[in-house]
């Protein structure tokens, strides 16, 4: 996988592991409007996939994610509602 993309975060999915890489090494990997679009539509094409069974997070560079920076952007303006919060599909002490 290439790592000098411009594309804020990359997806890459082999032997059913999704890799989600944060792809902002010049910002340590900082999260900005950019990046948080980028990854949310990333993980909601996951959603459902039999070809995946599990995600991986990782990022380029060091450190891998130093936080995030809303002073060159906006946060977020729609709250985060029940269908569209992150929810595990395995809970604790299931057969997964």
């Amino acid at each position: 996988m290439r790592h000098d993309s411009a594309e804020p975060v990359l997806l890459d999915v082999a032997d059913a592991v999704a890799r989600l890489t944060l792809n902002r090494p010049y910002a340590g990997n900082a999260i900005n409007a950019e990046l948080g679009r980028r990854f949310r539509a990333h993980a909601e094409s996951l959603v459902g996939r039999d070809d995946v069974r599990a995600i991986l997070l990782t990022g380029t560079g060091a450190p891998s994610a130093s936080g995030a920076i809303w002073r060159t952007s906006q946060p977020p303006t729609t709250p985060a509602t029940p269908s569209t919060r992150w929810r595990p599909t395995c809970t604790p002490g299931s057969k997964h």
